[in-house]
């Protein structure tokens, strides 16, 4: 429901005449003896029409003059002549219109049904004249609205130093705070308004509590100088700190103004916030060597999160580690190997190969990154990139080196081949192609990682359980875990598979142990360039083919 829509058949004949500025139906009507104090279903009466409406003030005056004509009538809203008035002109017409209103004793001070006042719609409206009218007239300079906004806080926000300084001179209460605790130092850092800003914390600064008002925070302990940084407002984060603006403040959620900075990928006001702050604990709070969990969220991880390359770029620039850690024990985004140790953290870069961001990636490993998970805590890249299909993070993280067959302390198996059996047939080949060895899976007795896997990898991929079995198999050695695994693999399916379950309780054929052997000598020497270095030995194609396993 509009509670504000006129219902034209409540106005009276006299509201009628005022709204469309009729003034000589107007006089006409008076001097009938019409009612002047009929409301309409808003609660409008004719002097709120003739205050609102008609572009002169001729009817505004004729009902001034009438003796049953109260000038502080309010609608239902709350709002009197003088605040619609405010309200709803605007230039030198409202200045007529208020100025008339004022001169036969219009209070300044009453509000409306959510505190808005005359002083406020004029502050909205820019309007320098009748700011001062008002203000002369009485208006109290820190009556608030409902969310406590302030004369001083819409002043802050228009970008008019000259009503900033009246206010102040007026008494405005410069340690304002609304319903959400901004400052109007707040207010004017928020909007850039670079000369009301200076003004503000220059009052501040005679007033003896700049130091306080300068890096007063809102409900959740954000700062003016950490809003100029979101919003980009270079000059503001300059003056803030000169002003003493402390950059090493943090939210409730513990960011920082280098967090928002990172965030609005301004590499300027990056640049100046990285000069003075105290960097050396974030950095180390971050680094692989020295990492703790903080709660803070890395500003590498913020700016691939946001795909803002060029602040991802003076970060790492200005000392920030390549392998900088950030916990993501709580994400829900992860997809976990079954029944798997779960990782705490991830590095930047096996974040960005979850966003699929390939720029950042490129800048991560320019910049020296660890391919591979770098430290036993960490997140494998490898793995995050499988988790979301990003086939062009893999090739690229198998060209740079990382470890296919990478394994942990606490797990003896091969997680990244297992998440390959999480994924499809595409990256399952890709990898065996480059060396990640399965044997690596059968290490313990009884590991039904690899059972549960690779029931997954069948149905994902609509396989029978002997096409899954001749794709691994000749990267294979026979052997009693091994041999375990397979045999009960098969008891899953209904399939008839007893000639391979036979053929794998043979020992591995000579041949087949030679090309396994070759294999994981050269990838524990070249890593992931092993079919490169296959295909420079010139050996005789047929071998060639043998060893890179190319016919499968």
């Amino acid at each position: 429901m509009e509670f504000n829509e006129q219902w034209f058949d409540t106005c009276s004949k006299v509201g009628c005449a005022a709204k469309v500025g009729n003034i000589k139906l107007l006089k006409q009507l008076i001097k009938e003896n019409c009612p002047v104090d009929v409301a309409d279903n808003r609660g409008w009466k004719p002097l709120h029409e003739a205050a609102a409406i008609p572009p002169t003030e001729e009817c505004l005056a004729e009902l001034l003059k009438h003796e049953k004509t109260d000038i502080n009538w309010q609608t239902h809203e709350g709002e009197s002549a003088l605040l619609l008035a405010c309200k709803r002109r605007q230039g030198s017409t409202a200045n007529e219109f208020v100025k008339l209103l004022l001169q036969h004793g219009a209070d300044p001070n009453i509000p409306d049904n959510e505190s808005d006042t005359p002083l406020l719609q004029a502050l909205r409206n820019k309007n320098e004249f009748l700011v001062e009218k008002l203000v002369v007239a009485g208006a109290d300079v820190n009556a608030t609205d409902c969310s406590g906004w302030s004369p001083l806080h819409q002043a802050a926000s228009s970008k008019n130093p000259t009503l900033v300084n009246f206010l102040l001179k007026n008494g405005a209460n410069i340690d304002a705070r609304d319903e959400c605790k901004l400052t109007p130092v707040f207010s004017a850092a928020q909007h850039g308004c670079e000369k009301s800003l200076k003004a503000l914390l220059d009052a501040a600064k005679e007033k003896g509590n700049l130091h306080i008002v300068v890096n007063m925070g809102a409900e959740d302990w954000a700062t003016p100088l950490m809003i100029a940084a979101q919003q980009g407002f270079e000059a503001c984060v300059k003056l803030l700190l000169d002003y003493g603006a402390d950059p090493n403040l943090k939210t409730s959620d513990n960011a920082t103004a280098l967090h928002m900075a990172v965030q609005a990928n301004n590499t300027t006001c990056l640049e100046i916030l990285l000069q003075n702050m105290f960097l050396k604990p974030i950095i180390q709070a971050f680094h692989p060597e020295t990492y703790i969990y903080s709660g803070m969220i890395c500003p590498l991880h913020l700016a691939i999160e946001w795909k803002n390359h060029a602040s991802l770029k003076v970060l790492l620039e200005a000392g920030f580690a390549p392998d900088s850690l950030y916990d993501c024990r709580d994400s829900v985004q992860v997809t976990r190997i079954p029944y798997l140790c779960f990782p705490e953290c991830e590095s930047a870069l096996s974040f960005a190969c979850f966003k699929k961001d390939t720029m950042s990636i490129a800048v991560l490993l320019s910049s020296g990154a660890d391919p591979s998970p770098p430290v036993e805590t960490a997140y494998h890249p490898a793995m995050r990139a499988i988790n979301v299909h990003n086939i062009e993070a893999l090739q690229i993280l198998i060209e740079s080196g990382t470890n296919l067959n990478y394994q942990r302390k606490e797990f003896p198996s091969n997680e990244v081949f297992l998440s390959a059996l999480l994924s499809t047939q595409d990256i399952l080949r890709l990898l065996l192609y480059h060396g990640c060895d399965p044997n690596l899976c059968f290490q313990i007795k009884n590991d039904y990682c690899f059972q549960r896997c690779a029931s997954r990898y069948i149905k994902r991929n609509g396989l029978t359980l002997r096409e899954f079995l001749r794709v691994i198999l000749p990267y294979l050695v026979v052997s009693p875990h091994m041999q375990t695994s397979l045999d009960a693999l098969s008891k899953r399916y209904p399939e008839n598979v007893r000639d391979i379950i036979e053929e794998i309780g043979q020992p591995s054929p000579l041949q087949q142990l030679c090309v396994i052997q070759i294999r994981q000598h050269l990838y524990s020497v070249h890593r992931n360039k092993l079919p490169f270095v296959i295909h420079q030995l010139n050996l005789p194609h047929l071998l060639t083919q043998l060893i890179s396993c190319s016919s499968q």
